[in-house]
C-alpha cells in the first residue's frame, strides 16, 4: 500500500531496528545509532502492523546498515512516503537510482559523527523531507506500477543479459 509523502505525520523520525547480532560488522552501526536516539524514542523492533504504522506515520525512518548498504528496510520507507535517512551511499551505482544525496535520501557519515547535528537539521526541513520521499517514491512507484516502468526494465535486462 503506497503511502504519499504528503500525509500527515505525527512522528519526525523513526528507527526500529534489532541490534544483537554476532556479526560485529552488522551490529556496530546499529548499536551506535540506538545509544544515540536513547531518551529520544524507542529504537526497539516491531511487529507487523505496528511497524508499518508507526514508518506511516513518520516524516524520516533512520535505515542503518543491514548485510550491506541496501536493506529491505529502504523500499519499506519508499513505500511508506517518509524520507530515508541513512549513511551516505554516493559510492553506490543502482538501477534505479534511488540513492541520491539530498534527492531521493538523505545521508549522515559513516561513522556516524554528525547523526544527531543531521537528523536534527531534516528533522526541520518539512519541505525537503516532502519532496526527497515524493522523488523516490515516485521513481520506484514508476517502475514497479506502470507499463513504462516494465518496458524500462525489460530493456534494461535484455541489455544486461545480451
Amino acid at each position: 500500500r503506497w503511502v504519499s509523502a504528503n500525509s500527515q505525520r505525527a512522528i519526525d523520525y523513526s528507527c526500529r531496528v534489532g541490534y544483537s547480532y554476532d556479526r560485529n560488522t552488522v551490529a556496530y552501526q546499529r548499536k551506535k545509532i540506538a545509544s544515540l536516539l536513547e531518551g529520544k524514542i524507542s529504537v526497539e523492533k516491531l511487529k507487523g502492523k505496528k511497524y508499518f504504522t508507526e514508518m506511516e506515520n513518520s516524516k524520516i525512518c533512520i535505515s542503518p546498515f543491514g548485510l550491506g548498504e541496501i536493506t529491505l528496510r529502504d523500499f519499506e520507507i519508499i513505500i511508506s512516503g517518509s524520507a530515508i535517512f541513512k549513511a551516505n551511499s554516493d559510492h553506490m551505482e543502482t538501477w534505479p537510482n534511488l540513492f541520491v544525496k539530498d534527492e531521493t535520501y538523505l545521508d549522515y557519515k559513516w561513522d556516524l559523527s554528525d547523526f544527531e547535528e543531521k537528523l536534527e537539521y531534516y528533522s526541520k526541513q518539512p519541505e525537503l523531507i516532502i519532496e526527497v520521499a515524493d522523488n523516490c517514491q515516485n521513481i520506484y512507484k514508476n517502475l514497479l506500477t506502470t507499463k513504462n516502468g516494465y518496458y524500462q526494465f525489460c530493456d534494461r535486462f535484455s541489455k544486461l543479459i545480451n
